[in-house]
């Protein structure tokens, strides 16, 4: 059997959300409330092209999903659409999208600002 060429694959994208919401949340009650409700706003079909994946890397505001490039607007639509988690209310925010899992993870640890390799000298440089 012949293997698959890497420009045969599917682009893969990571999505990095944060819930903003009094409480934090356990990672099992997010992953629930992202699946049904991405599987009722993109139904059967959509949910098995865009295969997202609620990936464990969560700190109880933010997280990552990994997700197929081509129904990305699709995905982040569908998180923003979530208003609420064990009847609380929460707000989602996509902070950003990478194509490289390390990349996305430097944004779990405080934003943008953790992302980049600048200086902090005022300097500009």
């Amino acid at each position: 059997m012949k293997r698959v060429l890497p420009s045969s694959k599917q682009k893969k994208r990571y999505l990095v959300y944060e819930i903003m919401s009094e409480s934090a949340f356990k990672f099992e009650d997010v992953k629930r409330a992202v699946d049904l409700n991405l599987k009722n706003f993109l139904g059967s079909l959509g949910l098995a092209i865009a295969r997202p994946i609620i990936m464990p890397l969560f700190d109880g505001k933010r997280g990552i999903i990994k997700l197929s490039n081509s129904y990305l607007n699709e995905v982040k639509l569908g998180i923003i659409l979530i208003k609420e988690i064990n009847n609380k209310k929460v707000i989602f925010k996509n902070i950003h999208v990478s194509g490289i899992l390390n990349k996305a993870k430097r944004f779990l640890k405080g934003g943008p600002s953790h992302a980049t390799n600048q200086s902090k000298s005022g300097n500009g440089v």
